[in-house]
């Protein structure tokens, strides 16, 4: 267990959690610094379920705790992994399915110095069995921040990026096609067939809920 004041961190393996650490996983991902879809418990219990195995995957679980009360502020999900030629130690990876395009960890966005602080402390004092940790396709705007890099530096530890490239993001709202200014005329019109066909799912569910 490390322990920061009010701050707690446990190592939990998938079928140790239970419905409340699910259920405050999920709100956790609703207030999350960096949204990501392929960490929530909805998408990674059912990979894990039927696409991976569980052995070697636990969860970084952060609580805060105030008056009695406990709250999900931090999750990170890893894998152990053997020494290989290109890490020729025993290390970790951020958790992946073969359907997630985005790693990372969940930052409650009001505590993102406290659950990093946990995090950097964690891989720290367990250096001796992990000697890296690796995270493929991991967002730029959460791994430098200035909040994680400097949590990270104060116990030492580094990131050091192996390569970048830009991804496309169409944010909640921009569905003008103003938001696409580089897009196809050929891509344009497979973007307006895959819209209408989710209006016409959307009016199939709405149609099923009456």
């Amino acid at each position: 267990m490390n322990t920061l004041p009010g701050i707690t961190l446990k190592l939990l393996h998938p079928a140790e959690l239970e419905a409340r650490t699910l259920s405050d996983w999920a709100d956790l991902e609703a207030r999350a610094s960096m949204p990501n879809a392929f960490l929530s418990p909805y998408f990674v219990l059912p990979a894990l379920r039927h696409l991976d195995a569980q052995e070697n995957v636990f969860g970084a679980f952060i609580e805060r705790h105030s008056a009695g009360n406990s709250t999900l502020i931090g999750v990170a999900l890893f894998r152990h992994k053997k020494p290989s030629r290109h890490f020729p130690l025993p290390h970790l990876t951020a958790y992946a399915s073969v359907h997630s395009y985005l790693t990372g960890f969940l930052l409650d966005a009001d505590y993102v110095e406290e659950t990093s602080l946990m995090l950097a402390r964690f891989l720290k004092s367990n250096s001796y069995r992990w000697h890296g940790a690796h995270f493929e396709n991991c967002p730029h705007e959460l791994m430098l921040r200035q909040e994680t890099l400097t949590a990270f530096s104060s116990f030492g530890l580094r990131w050091r990026p192996t390569a970048n490239w830009q991804r496309p993001v169409l944010r909640p709202g921009q569905d003008n096609i103003s938001a696409l200014p580089q897009i196809s005329r050929h891509s344009l019109k497979d973007y307006q067939r895959h819209m209408r066909h989710l209006q016409s799912l959307e009016s199939v569910m709405n149609f099923y809920k009456r």
